[in-house]
């Protein structure tokens, strides 16, 4: 089994993953009659009995994400059906591709450090290249990407020292791009030229030309470019010998103002688009630039720029003017006007592929939109990028097959194993974060949102999300750390922030929660729940004296009285997550404690200096924190530590779907240092298949900045949930 990525839906930073073998998650289910309840996971007896098979060449790769839109840049349509976007969500890059003429779009995974996106150009369906920032420790520059399977995997090239912020590129073949942009001053226009499909890119200055804008290239020696020159008038540039040398040509304000697209049928015969006078206008020329001539435009257009022009064809092409699109089919004698959508502020990029279809991007009040016509422009219909998950906290299985993740934005929903995921919306709580999950069964789910206040129910799969009736005032906002559902009436969940831990109850489905209280000090947290049945659940956490420490306690009335004193090693500061195949089997995850300066640090000063004696214990030596699994047989009566190898730095999340296998996650030993900052990889996953006696480390795909959630609804599904610096993703282990 191997974890896969699957196709990236649009939304900001949320994640997931699927391993096909293990199971945790902070969203922990438990009850169904019938059935043995494994790790908070209903399973056949016969299966929980099962023991761990071979693993032969399984491993993890991520199968979806969630991803947000801030900005789409670029826009390139090889096909009628098929398109390329990229742009940005925030500060990291972003590309997405439609497979049906933009009525549906789907992120793609890229390389770890990308920043913002700029231009993309496709040559066919499955060979794209695209250019933009590297923004990753020690990555910064200008970076080129480049896909040959349909942007199924990205590989990224640095560009050469010299080159600043691309603006635009056009690639006549498969192996041979132009690029144009600034130079790494700021001060004047670079060109950036392959031959080798993007593994190697040569420089050159373009004297003459303060600024370039756009690019188009009919052919690997010939390609026209629009700009400005240092003063600001309106210029075009040519080369006729694979950018060896570039003319340039300065219009006249007479002529043309300002010039932002240019598209070529052939070697002689382009277009440019801009203004002229404030007013929108089209030139030609079929002289390869040596002369330029105006065409004529619709009456009655605003003012502003024409800023996109997409001719499939050499006498039929669309444009986008101020008020929307204009379309001509003689060859630029006459243009007609077609109207803007209602409710659209702008059209920002244009591409069309044939006669009858285009593809644009826009914006609008509720963010970026998709455009498309399948008519030749009678008919535009506009679809909204998905808005995705900024973040995944939370995810629960009640199958192999139906899976809900929630985080920060609403929540996400499978039916078919994770191949596809719908997105949900919470409603009014959309703005809020989903920390913890839990399902008892495919269609009743509870949804902790602690920071508002509330726990929404669902009973029909997610389709309406309900918040409850009654919560208890004096919570505050806390966050929810765990949430377990017996029965479709019966949940726990629990709570910590700076005033310490408490344990929610509800009988009803989740209408009305009652706090049941804790018996931990005030400042103790508690970390991580598992149910193994309707009576008992074991919470776990850390204490919150300068000193810190182990703590877990366990209910065996369904959660009205709980008790602590369970013993842990005298090491051991934390516990982040623990997994119950069984009422008296569970596994729990932490770490050790940090001496630094002389002195023990606890839960309360990780990897920091201590306050000084007798705030901390004394010790002799530095020595850093390690992670550790640890296990007890009898209902926590005794535990007993496993320590993790050099490449785990810490253990966020287990699942146990039985007692011998368990899956945990957290994040790499290399991520946590400087020197190891913007490499891969940032998180890592043990397997255990002897009931925690040794763990093995498990490869997972690059540019995954966490995972906060992993479940195992048998022993050979797991999902993990998490978030890459542009949205959720998802990750699947088979």
């Amino acid at each position: 089994m191997r974890w896969q990525t699957g196709p990236r839906r649009a939304g900001p930073w949320g994640l997931l993953l699927r391993l096909q073998r293990g199971r945790l998650a902070r969203a922990i289910v438990a009850g169904i009659a019938s059935v043995s309840l494994v790790g908070g996971v209903c399973l056949p007896s016969a299966l929980a009995a099962q023991k761990e098979p071979a693993l032969g060449g399984r491993s993890w790769a991520q199968v979806a994400s969630f991803v947000g839109v801030s900005n789409i840049w670029g826009l390139s349509c090889p096909s009628a059906a098929t398109c390329e976007a990229v742009g940005a969500f925030n500060e990291a890059g972003i590309a997405l591709r439609t497979t049906n003429a933009g009525a549906s779009w789907s992120d793609q995974p890229l390389p770890s450090g990308v920043g913002e996106l700029k231009v993309v150009a496709c040559h066919s369906a499955s060979v794209c290249v695209a250019a933009g920032e590297y923004t990753g420790y020690d990555l910064y520059g200008e970076v080129a990407l480049r896909t040959t399977n349909g942007g199924a995997t990205w590989v990224a090239k640095k560009f050469p020292p010299g080159l600043g912020q691309l603006t635009a590129i056009s690639c006549p073949t498969a192996s041979v791009c132009e690029a144009l942009g600034a130079n790494s001053t700021g001060s004047g226009a670079e060109a950036s030229r392959t031959t080798d499909g993007g593994a190697t890119w040569v420089n050159k200055a373009i004297p003459g030309v303060s600024q370039t804008l756009a690019i188009s290239c009919p052919s690997p020696s010939a390609c026209e470019g629009v700009g400005l020159n240092s003063r600001d008038y309106a210029m075009t540039l040519r080369t006729t010998n694979g950018g060896g040398t570039w003319s340039t040509k300065t219009l006249p304000p007479t002529e043309a103002q300002y010039l932002e697209s240019v598209v070529c049928q052939s070697a002689t015969v382009c277009q440019a688009s801009g203004s002229k006078q404030a007013a929108p206008m089209v030139l030609r020329t079929t002289n390869g630039g040596l002369s330029w001539k105006p065409e004529t435009v619709p009456t009655g257009l605003s003012d502003g720029e024409i800023t996109s022009l997409s001719c499939p064809r050499a006498s039929l092409c669309t444009a986008i003017d101020p008020n929307g699109f204009m379309r001509t089919t003689d060859s630029g004698t006459k243009w007609s006007q077609e109207p803007l959508l209602t409710g659209i502020s702008s059209v920002t990029l244009l591409s069309c592929p044939s006669a009858s279809t285009c593809v644009a991007a826009a914006s609008a009040s509720q963010g970026e939109m998709s455009l498309h016509t399948t008519d030749a422009g009678i008919r535009w219909v506009s679809d909204a990028f998905p808005v995705g998950l900024s973040q995944l906290d939370a995810i629960v299985c009640r199958s192999t097959r139906v899976c809900e993740g929630g985080g920060t934005g609403g929540s996400v929903r499978t039916t078919d194993g994770g191949a596809s995921w719908v997105e949900q919306t919470t409603g009014a709580y959309s703005d809020y974060a989903v920390d913890a999950i839990a399902c008892s069964s495919i269609s009743v789910c509870e949804a902790g949102e602690g920071t508002a206040s509330a726990v929404l129910h669902t009973t029909n799969g997610g389709t309406t999300w309900v918040a409850s009736t009654t919560f208890p005032p004096s919570l505050g906002r806390a966050p929810f750390t765990g949430m377990a559902c017996p029965t479709a009436s019966f949940c726990l969940g629990i709570m910590s922030g700076g005033a310490g831990s408490a344990v929610l109850r509800t009988t009803d489905g989740g209408e009305v929660w009652v706090n049941v209280g804790s018996p931990l000090a005030a400042r103790d947290s508690l970390t991580a729940l598992a149910c193994p049945s309707a009576s008992v659940c074991e919470a776990v956490g850390e204490v919150g004296s300068t000193e810190g420490g182990a703590v877990a306690i366990r209910t065996t009335d369904g959660g009205l009285k709980w008790a602590g004193g369970e013993k842990f090693p005298s090491n051991i500061a934390e516990l982040t997550g623990v997994a119950c195949p069984t009422t008296s089997t569970c596994e729990a995850v932490g770490a050790s404690y940090a001496i630094e300066g002389g002195y023990t640090l606890g839960g309360s000063y990780p990897l920091a200096s201590c306050p000084g004696a007798p705030a901390c214990r004394v010790a002799a030596g530095n020595t850093p924190s390690y992670p550790y699994v640890l296990r007890t047989t009898d209902g926590g009566a005794r535990w007993v530590s496993t320590k993790l190898s050099a490449d785990v730095s810490a253990l966020d999340a287990i699942a146990c779907p039985t007692p011998s296998v368990c899956e945990a996650i957290g994040s790499h030993a290399a991520a946590s240092s400087v020197a190891g900052e913007g490499t891969t990889p940032a998180v890592v996953a043990v397997r255990s298949t002897d009931g925690g006696t040794t763990w093995a480390s498990q490869p997972l795909p690059a540019g995954i900045a966490a995972i906060k959630a992993v479940v195992c609804p048998s022993p050979y599904d797991c999902f993990a949930a998490g978030y890459n610096p542009a949205g959720g993703l998802v990750l699947r282990f088979s």
